[in-house]
């Protein structure tokens, strides 16, 4: 089974005695072999795992004595790329498997409706999740295959135009628009919340994206009311958790620029210039326009804001949730 939203996942059942040798972890093959991953950009850090041997181990280094072997190389030279994820599906409800023990699975739900937990017994919370264990023989398993290296080459393809790379038909709650350096949004990059006409950040910690959400007071900012908010011991701010349905609006805006072509993600303006780490897959590209960096920590440039393309990524969560829901 194959989401048309989400062309590289698959679906395929299964059972208890045939689990993903690596569960929930990407892993890449290459020249036969398998290893850990870390992306960096369009190349890939491979990782030496250690249940695996290896015919070499050239071109391999190592950051510290005992450190992990790796080696990067770019993705194009890969075998494949993939995560394979264990679910199960059980009185309607779907959960990620954790474990087996005692003929039972032991999952985190996954659902949108934390009234089904009520329902069914399934302990939790909003913040920390909902988990639940469930004889084997009740439940439908079965593995989500997500292909990365498909996902890798279908957003390669999407790079040819900022309009179509961001604002795609299958994610119709993301939209571009032009901006200038004077309306840079209040807080880029972070999830937003309007509930009751008055702004908030929105707590990004929870497992799931249930029918509640805890929203939290932003640093000097006068409210209304400090009814039914009390202070998160993790993040010192004052939090409620809110009906999904009654927020006004609930979003996240990316600032972005284009230089020469290629894609920046803003991180700072200083002296009518703009700071942007590079969003390309082409590291000879850096090297002949003066972009300064490396793979692993990513390349940065300076550029007068007169010379750049400034636009915002607007990302309607409220929009997708309603989206999903209608799937």
């Amino acid at each position: 089974m194959r989401n048309p939203r989400e062309p590289w996942k698959t679906i395929r059942p299964t059972d208890a005695a045939v689990k993903p040798p690596y569960q929930s972890t990407s892993i890449a093959q290459y020249r036969g072999e398998l290893y850990y991953t870390k992306r960096r950009g369009d190349h890939i850090t491979l990782t030496k795992t250690p249940h695996e041997s290896y015919a070499s181990n050239e071109g391999f280094q190592r950051d510290k004595v005992g450190g992990p072997w790796e080696k990067t190389v770019p993705m194009v030279e890969l075998d494949a790329w993939y995560c394979d994820d264990m679910h199960f599906r059980w009185r309607g409800g779907e959960f990620v498997v954790l474990g087996f023990g005692d003929g039972k699975v032991h999952g985190g739900w996954i659902g949108s409706e934390s009234s089904w937990c009520d329902r069914n017994g399934v302990k939790g919370s909003h913040y920390d999740g909902y988990y639940h264990s469930v004889d084997v023989a009740e439940v439908e398993l079965y593995i989500v295959h997500e292909d990365l290296r498909v996902h890798w080459m279908a957003e390669v393809g999407k790079r040819k135009g900022f309009e179509a790379y961001f604002d795609m038909p299958q994610v119709p709650w993301k939209t571009v628009r032009p901006v200038d350096a004077a309306k840079m949004p209040s807080h880029p990059g972070e999830q937003m919340a309007q509930y009751r006409g008055e702004t908030y950040f929105k707590n990004t910690r929870q497992f799931t994206m249930s029918d509640r959400v805890y929203i939290m007071k932003m640093p000097d900012t006068v409210y209304s009311s400090n009814e039914g908010f009390e202070l998160s011991t993790l993040c010192g701010l004052w939090q409620i958790a809110v009906p999904v349905d009654d927020l006004d609006a609930w979003y996240r805006d990316v600032m972005y620029f284009r230089w020469r072509d290629t894609d920046f993600g803003v991180e700072s303006f200083q002296n009518g210039k703009v700071h942007g780490c590079w969003f390309g897959h082409d590291a000879s590209w850096c090297e002949q326009n003066g972009v300064k960096g490396d793979w692993y920590n990513g390349y940065f440039h300076w550029v007068d804001v007169a010379e750049v393309e400034l636009y915002i990524v607007h990302e309607d969560f409220l929009a997708r949730r309603k989206a999903e829901r209608k799937e």
